[in-house]
């Protein structure tokens, strides 16, 4: 995975969006050696997902409307959240 994402952080930034803290996103990113350009998630929204606040603080961290954003995730619920926001999406199984 972490070759995958420097690549393409030499092109798009990147940051988890989690329900993590973030020293939880940190220790796993140091772990795996992955380079996220922030960290992002519920507790800076002050909320958890599929809350739309989520989402939404996550775009605006980047100065970024939704629909220059995507959400690629596991997870059905985060995806649908973060569509009806107007952000595109990308599932991972």
């Amino acid at each position: 995975v972490a070759p995958a994402l420097a690549r393409l952080r030499e092109r798009f930034l990147l940051a988890p969006v989690s329900n993590g803290n973030i020293s939880l996103m940190a220790m796993l990113a140091r772990f795996n050696g992955f380079q996220w350009d922030a960290v992002l998630g519920a507790e800076l929204a002050d909320d958890y997902k599929p809350n739309a606040e989520v989402y939404l603080a996550a775009c605006a961290a980047f100065d970024l409307a939704p629909g220059q954003a995507i959400m690629v995730a596991a997870h059905t619920s985060d995806l649908r959240a973060a569509a009806a926001l107007g952000m595109r999406t990308a599932h991972v199984a």
